[in-house]
Order: C-alpha cells, then sequence, then structure tokens
C-alpha cells in the first residue's frame, strides 16, 4: 500500500510541478530549458502498464494453445475408453457360437467390427503424436482385415476349415486390435501427462517473468519519483 500511495503521489507531482513552472517561469515558459521537462504523469502510466500487458497477452495466448492441446488429446483419450474392453471376447464368443451352428448364434458380429472401424477413424483424425496415430491406424487396418475374415469364414462349408481359420485369424486378430488399442491409450494417456506437466512449468516461469518486470518497473517508478521530488525542491529554490 505504501509503494502504491507513493506511486499516486509520484503521478500527482508531474501535474503540480507543471503549474508551479509556469508559476516560476510563466506561461510561456520563458527561461525554463527543455532539459528541465520530464514525462507527463501519464506517459509514465503508459510505460509502466505497457510491458506487463504485453506479457499477459502472451502469457494469455500460451494457455490458449495449451488448452486447445490438452483437449484434444482428452477428447482422444475419452473416446478410446468407449473402445469395447470385451471387444476379444464378445468376438471370439460369437464367432465360435457361429462355426459350431450353435443355437446361442445370433448371426456374425459385423456390427461390433464396424463399430470399431468407424472409433478408429475419428481418432485418425484428431491423433496428432505419430506413436499414437500408429496404433490407431493399426487398430483400422486389423478390424478391416477381421472383417473380411469373418466374411471369409461365412464363405467357407468345411466345418474342420472353419474351425482353422477361426483359430488362426480370428482370435489373433482380435488379440492384435485389443492390444494395439491399449497401445494407443497407453501413449495418449502419457502425451497427456508430459503437456500437463510442461502447462505448469511454463505457465509458473512466465508468472514469475511478469512479478520480476513489475518489480523492475515498480522501483524505476520510484526512482522517478524522488527524481521529481528532488526537481521540485530545486524549483522552489
Amino acid at each position: 500500500m505504501k509503494v502504491l500511495s507513493s506511486y499516486r503521489a509520484f503521478c500527482r507531482s508531474g501535474a503540480v510541478i507543471r503549474q508551479r513552472r509556469e508559476e516560476r517561469y510563466g506561461e510561456k515558459g520563458e527561461g525554463f530549458e527543455a532539459s528541465d521537462t520530464k514525462p507527463a504523469d501519464a506517459d509514465a502510466s503508459v510505460c509502466f502498464f505497457s510491458p506487463i500487458l504485453i506479457l499477459l497477452c502472451a502469457l494469455f495466448a500460451v494457455m490458449i494453445s495449451y488448452v486447445n492441446q490438452y483437449t484434444s488429446i482428452l477428447h482422444n483419450v475419452t473416446t478410446a475408453s468407449e473402445f469395447n474392453q470385451d471387444f476379444k471376447e464378445n468376438i471370439d464368443l460369437k464367432m465360435y457360437y457361429y462355426v459350431v451352428g450353435s443355437h446361442y448364434s445370433d448371426g456374425l458380429p459385423i456390427e461390433e467390427v464396424e463399430a470399431a472401424q468407424e472409433l478408429a477413424r475419428g481418432l485418425l483424425e484428431t491423433t496428432t503424436q505419430y506413436e499414437s496415430w500408429k496404433a490407431i491406424n493399426g487398430v483400422l487396418q486389423l478390424c478391416e482385415n477381421l472383417e473380411e475374415k469373418i466374411y471369409l469364414i461365412e464363405a467357407t462349408d468345411n466345418y474342420d476349415d472353419r474351425q482353422t481359420q477361426l483359430e488362426n485369424n480370428i482370435y489373433v486378430l482380435t488379440e492384435l486390435i485389443q492390444e494395439y488399442m491399449y497401445n494407443y491409450l497407453y501413449y495418449e494417456a502419457s502425451l497427456l501427462d508430459a503437456l500437463q506437466t510442461e502447462m505448469m512449468r511454463n505457465l509458473w516461469f512466465e508468472l514469475g517473468l511478469i512479478a520480476v518486470v513489475a518489480l523492475a518497473l515498480m522501483l524505476l517508478s520510484l526512482w522517478r519519483f524522488f527524481a521529481f521530488c528532488k526537481f521540485d525542491h530545486e524549483a522552489h529554490q
């Protein structure tokens, strides 16, 4: 509060000094040297606040950038979490029922596979990190391959051939799809954590920089204030 009061007094002193200067040297300032003039209080205020405003704008822009990245990655993680955690078990079981001709069979699980493909395509559009993109692209390609193998079993009449395709194609592909999706979630979660750490570190750096600049400008203002006081004292002599 003392510093703020001193700064306000400094701003008022400019107007007081100008008034006394006119009383001493006349309205036209005859006999007053140009070197005796001092910046107006409005100019001093602009000089004080402009660097801080610039730093605040820069900090705001950086935070907007981080928030956009954070939101995008969080969206990817949330969307990927919608992937059926029992995808492999469900597809394997439904295909087994279909192959053996069980009365529990309700047809080919094409809808589940197509839903997984749609989810992977959506994530491909919003994923920027290379390892994550490679993982989700692998999920999409494996799902497309899985769909082809499912239709291949449908077109196969021999029971033994169906069993071989079930074990060598379906079971292997569903295992890989689930593994690739887990890898994608791991990469995106790691990226989210790293971004959060970087964001907080840069935030504290920016705030510290603003504090240092504000302190330096405050000290400069106090120095100018005492310089004005000295000038005022000399003007009365």
